[in-house]
């Protein structure tokens, strides 16, 4: 009997982890198929130059990202200063297994990283710690940036009702600081560590440090919302009032695609929710357009920003290897 559950339960998740790929891919294809005639008849205006912009922040924001999780895993270890040698080799491991998220699961990209910790000297609990603890840093990073351009969205509501969304900004703002503040996220990590079976969650932290690295997901948050506006730019329809909100879409986007679990890495679902966020102020076909193609510029810029690492180590540190 538990032979058959067990292989019930296995069952189960490749169906889920098949479905989460082939049902967003498959809603998606049709549609295109659905808007094929409103594509074709938009008159299309590219501008290589912005595409270009979109590659360069797109290969920022992965540094940026690989830079966190190398500070983070230098912080957990314990050390008091930041140790170069360790952070350089962090953030090549990181980019090295970066890739690995598409495939479904959004797990593997974290294991693949406890294969390097011979060669970080760290353990691989610290390694998964730190793992663990960045996705969660990244999601309340993303998070304060959609909470702060929400006040500047194009919509009628909020046009209408400024100052409602002035106090409605301050209190999401002050929500999300006090959420990370020890006492508050301290519990919550151990509460999730205890229902996930994951007591490396548990983190000594002070809340200048918490603030500190979420201030460096913001950034990245921000830097990939900028990719997007120079994808949009590309398109021939960037105007500089619509930035904020531009940003504030891409890191909403991201939050939503990222929590849908089963996809990996948001495959479909974050491209549906931007294009649903973009179509406020932009014809539909730019939209559509702009959400796939940003997915395309953002894998690029994965390679580009392992490219780039690479021969930055090479030149800057060269005992790094």
């Amino acid at each position: 009997m538990s032979g058959d559950s067990s292989t019930f339960g296995r069952t189960t998740k490749s169906f889920l982890k098949f479905a989460g790929i082939i049902i967003p891919l498959g809603a998606w294809a049709f549609f295109l198929f659905k808007q094929f005639d409103q594509l074709q008849a938009h008159e299309w205006n590219i501008s290589i130059p912005g595409f270009t912009g979109s590659l360069f922040f797109s290969t920022l924001y992965f540094l940026t990202l690989a830079l966190g999780w190398a500070l983070l895993l230098n912080s957990m270890v314990g050390e008091k200063y930041i140790s170069k040698l360790l952070v350089f080799k962090a953030m090549h491991a990181w980019l090295l297994t970066i890739m690995s998220r598409y495939l479904p699961g959004n797990v593997w990209h974290v294991l693949s990283r406890m294969a390097f910790a011979d060669q970080l000297n760290v353990g691989r609990l610290q390694i998964l710690s730190a793992s663990t603890i960045e996705q969660v840093l990244a999601v309340i990073g993303a998070m304060l940036i959609a909470a702060v351009s929400f006040p500047f969205w194009p919509l009628a509501v909020i046009e209408q009702q400024w100052f409602l969304n002035i106090l409605l900004f301050m209190f999401i703002f002050v929500l999300c600081l006090s959420v990370l503040h020890p006492r508050i996220l301290g519990p919550l990590l151990r509460w999730a560590g205890a229902r996930l079976n994951r007591p490396e969650l548990n983190w000594d932290f002070d809340y200048k440090t918490i603030i500190r690295f979420v201030l460096i997901y913001a950034l990245a948050a921000f830097t990939a919302g900028l990719a997007l506006a120079a994808v949009i730019a590309g398109l021939g329809e960037f105007k500089a009032n619509n930035l904020i909100f531009i940003i504030g879409s891409s890191a909403l986007a991201w939050v939503v695609g990222y929590l849908s679990f089963i996809t990996p890495s948001g495959l479909g679902v974050r491209e549906g929710v931007l294009t649903a966020l973009l179509a406020l102020i932009y014809p539909l076909p730019i939209a559509i357009v702009a959400s796939l193609l940003f997915r395309v510029v953002c894998t690029l810029g994965e390679f580009a920003a392992v490219v780039s690492f690479l021969g930055f180590k090479r030149l800057a540190y060269p005992g790094a290897h």
